[in-house]
């Protein structure tokens, strides 16, 4: 998945309903129910899971902004159920 800007955006699983996206963003915006990069993706709980490139019926239940060590880049944990 790209950004809005062309940046990209990586997913990775960590089981079957957890997800981190990792990519480059000089920002970003969170609270307890969204994350939002820099030029997207803006995660929010309820939207489909298919904001991540699932192909499957579930939505985001639950998204956290993860401590990201590297400069100029965000990452955020997402659960979906």
């Amino acid at each position: 998945m790209e950004s809005r800007y062309g940046q990209k955006r990586f997913i990775r699983a960590v089981d079957d309903k957890t997800y981190v996206v990792y990519g480059e963003s000089n920002y970003f915006r969170c609270g307890e129910e969204f994350f939002d990069f820099e030029g997207g993706p803006f995660i929010v709980i309820g939207m489909a899971a298919s904001i991540l490139g699932l192909d499957d019926d579930r939505s985001v239940v639950s998204v956290k902004a993860l401590d990201c060590k590297d400069e100029g880049y965000a990452e955020c944990l997402v659960e979906i159920g």
